[in-house]
């Protein structure tokens, strides 16, 4: 319940009008910085305000969404330990729940660095870059260690068993999620058909968007 809290506050983050977005069209939804531009309808609802107060807020809401990225990564990270539980078949549910927790995160976070590193936050980005390796590097190790004791089935209950395949299920799927995210964008005759998903293309995420100059994170 705890990991799915963070999946729903960074939806709920990422919605026009939403308390923590601020931005809608109807003053009587206004989040904490009032009401703003909702997304799509290219009008402002809200009074003018000078530069220097939208910089404030926006400074705000930057910071607000880089904590809740990094507490929905490190909260996964106790999860994907091995050895949570004595019991195989909880240990392997916990992880599933922490391997679920981080496919949803993955992308957000990196898109979150893409930012702070085209803002020339190299510190910034680099806050969230540490915890999301050590998340990734959880979840692989998950991977290599379910195959490891799915070579013991005598020692596992049929249970077990079961959970343990859907956390190796859970790990393949974390691990393309990540190969596409390392990898170059689609080809040119691809976007066409891709760009009536727009949703995806919103979240998605491939090297071209990550900006260079970054001493550490880099293509």
């Amino acid at each position: 319940a705890s990991l799915a809290l963070f999946h729903t506050l960074h939806s709920e983050w990422c919605k026009a009008g939403s308390y923590l977005d601020g931005s809608t069209s109807a003053p009587s939804l206004a989040g904490p910085y009032g009401p703003g531009i909702s997304p799509g309808s290219g009008h402002v609802s809200a009074p003018p305000f000078n530069p220097a107060e939208g910089q404030r807020r926006n400074q705000i809401k930057s910071a607000r969404r880089a904590e809740l990225l990094r507490r929905w990564v490190q909260s996964a990270i106790p999860n994907l330990t091995p050895g949570t539980f004595t019991n195989a078949t909880l240990d392997a549910s916990a992880a599933g729940r922490g391997v679920l927790s981080a496919s949803a995160a993955l992308k957000p976070c990196l898109r979150y660095m893409a930012e702070r590193i085209g803002s020339a936050d190299d510190a910034g980005a680099l806050r969230l870059f540490l915890p999301v390796m050590r998340m990734i590097e959880g979840v692989l190790g998950r991977l290599f260690l379910e195959r490891t004791r799915g070579g013991e089935s005598n020692s596992m209950d049929k249970k077990g068993q079961v959970e343990g395949d859907a956390l190796r299920s859970s790990c393949i799927k974390f691990l393309e999620i990540v190969v596409l995210c390392f990898s170059k964008k689609e080809l040119p005759f691809q976007q066409a058909a891709s760009r009536m998903k727009k949703d995806t293309i919103a979240n998605d995420f491939s090297l071209e968007d990550l900006p260079p100059g970054h001493p550490i994170i880099t293509r």
